[in-house]
Parts: C-alpha cells; sequence; structure tokens
C-alpha cells in the first residue's frame, strides 16, 4: 500500500515537473535576476558591470521624480478601483436577477437588485425608494470622486 503510495507521489511529481520548470524560468529568475542587477551600474551594452551596493536605491528615493510617479502610481489605483466598484453595482444586476434572484437568504443580492425587489417583488415602494435615493447618494460620491481624479485634464506644455 504504501508503495503504491509512494509511486503515485513521485508520477505526481513528474506530472508536475514540466510546469515548475517553466515556472521557475519565467518567474523566479527573471526576479532574481533583476534583484541582482539593481545593485550594479550596467547599461545592457557594456559588457562589464560595475557594482555599486545601494546606490541605485538612494538615488532612486532622492530623485524627485519618483515621487511623482509613485503618485500617479496612487491616483491610477483610486481611479480604477471607483470605476470598478461602480461598474461593478451596475453591471451585476442581470446575473443576480437571472440566476439567484438575490439568494439565498441575500447572500448575493446588492442595493441595485435589492432596491428592484422590494419594489417590483414585495410592492415595499417606500423602502424601495429609500434604498434607490442611498444607492444614488454612493454613486454621486463614488462619480464624484471620478470625476476629480479621472476628468480632471491634462495640460501639456507648447
Amino acid at each position: 500500500m504504501k508503495k503504491r503510495k509512494a509511486k503515485e507521489h513521485i508520477l505526481a511529481g513528474v506530472f508536475i515537473l514540466p510546469a515548475f520548470i517553466a515556472f521557475c524560468v519565467f518567474m523566479f529568475w527573471p526576479l532574481i535576476r533583476t534583484i541582482y542587477l539593481s545593485f550594479f551600474d550596467w547599461n545592457m551594452i557594456k559588457p562589464v558591470k560595475e557594482f555599486v551596493g545601494l546606490q541605485n536605491y538612494i538615488e532612486l528615493f532622492q530623485d524627485e521624480v519618483t515621487y511623482k510617479v509613485l503618485g500617479n502610481t496612487v491616483v491610477y489605483i483610486v481611479i480604477l478601483l471607483i470605476m470598478t466598484i461602480v461598474q461593478g453595482l451596475q453591471y451585476v444586476y442581470t446575473p443576480i436577477k437571472v440566476v439567484t434572484q438575490g439568494g439565498p437568504n441575500y447572500a448575493s443580492s446588492n442595493l441595485i437588485y435589492q432596491s428592484y425587489h422590494e419594489a417590483f417583488t414585495l410592492y415595499q415602494t417606500g423602502d424601495a425608494s429609500a434604498l434607490s435615493v442611498v444607492t444614488m447618494t454612493l454613486f454621486i460620491v463614488l462619480l464624484l470622486l471620478e470625476f476629480k481624479f479621472v476628468e480632471k485634464g491634462v495640460y501639456y506644455e507648447n
């Protein structure tokens, strides 16, 4: 019995090995190589790399451009995130309606579907309207944040 289990483990390892090798070659090796090269002054043309230690990192964090692009990156993150949230709230209605109707026990419902459910299934117009106002308020806040970051005009010199 133990022999058979050991044989199955070896066979599983044999099947996994090609994928693991490809993963290492295309993921770990470039990562390790990049970390290694970050300690050198090299322009990819010179055959000789000059070891500079942490100097590249020191220069990186002394450069004001680094902080500008870090800020831009944060803005981009804030933007989908907002856009993703708004789209997620809007476009998930149909799958919820068709597949789960918000169930079981409202586990897959969201504000949009719940507003529909309150109004047209439970006939609670007042509750549905209040929920719709809350949803609209949330959308307005998210859209204002989006407009603040996304719709901001970009002006170039000359």
